[in-house]
């Protein structure tokens, strides 16, 4: 046997035995492996193997510079997240209004649904505006269905959630200023981190098909930072974790 077929053979002999390690369970593959981008610290310390979430993307919005993704372009089922796209639409056909921050504040499906019959006019309408609104920021990944987030079928990535993100912090301030305090009126804020003093905004999804979703808007260092997950299995947990890392380390 000539000698590159001899070592051909031996890769050949080695994959094999490697799938059938794998099959077999005798070498397991990583939870979450991200793309870290070049930091000012150590990111082994951050332990990417404990995460249980289908995404994740930690976003500087300063310089758009992305610091962790993986997954950011999977597409996943926004769940409750749909509502920030609602009250993009509304605030730029009217304003937003107590309805408005009570559908946000309280993740409450009855006021998104009333602001789209009101709005669209008809929800069916209302949603084709929501995804020309979706086309025209770029989120090429994203469609809705309806206009609470009902539908497993409304789906995106956290890549354009990110687009949407940054557009709210750009012209829809009053959007995320919204979602700011822990209670409105007598409703009381879906997102755990509403209160906290260097929260800038965010929402939270939740579906059983999308298991956990959480976008939060931070100002960490005088940087805003923007951190996505989405299909956690402790939306809290998983965001905490990285927000803790970037405080003591950005």
């Amino acid at each position: 046997m000539s000698r590159p077929n001899f070592y051909s053979l031996l890769l050949v002999i080695f994959i094999f035995s490697s799938l059938l390690l794998i099959k077999e369970g005798q070498v397991k593959a990583p939870v979450l492996t991200a793309n870290l981008a070049p930091l000012n610290y150590p990111v082994s310390h951050l332990d990417f193997n404990n995460f249980q979430a289908q995404a994740v993307l930690v976003s500087n919005l300063e310089n758009n510079q992305d610091l962790i993704d993986f997954n950011i372009d999977k597409l996943w089922p926004l769940a409750s997240l749909t509502k920030l796209m609602t009250a993009v639409l509304v605030s730029e056909l009217s304003k937003v209004d107590d309805l408005v921050k009570i559908m946000l504040v309280a993740s409450s499906n009855g006021a998104a649904q009333n602001l789209a019959e009101d709005y669209g006019p008809g929800e069916e309408n209302f949603v084709k505006l929501m995804n020309q609104k979706a086309a025209a920021l770029g989120m090429n990944q994203t469609i809705f269905f309806d206009a609470s987030g009902l539908s497993p079928a409304n789906q995106s990535t956290a890549a354009d959630i990110r687009k949407l993100i940054n557009y709210l912090d750009k012209f829809h301030s009053e959007i995320l200023a919204a979602t700011q305090p822990v209670y409105f009126q007598n409703f009381k804020n879906t997102n755990p981190f509403a209160g906290q003093l260097n929260f800038l905004g965010g929402k939270t999804g939740t579906l059983d098909e999308a298991k956990e979703n959480l976008v939060s808007l931070f100002l960490i260092n005088n940087q805003r930072i923007l951190i996505v997950v989405l299909g956690a299995e402790n939306r809290q947990e998983q965001t905490q974790e990285i927000l803790t890392y970037l405080e003591n380390n950005l």
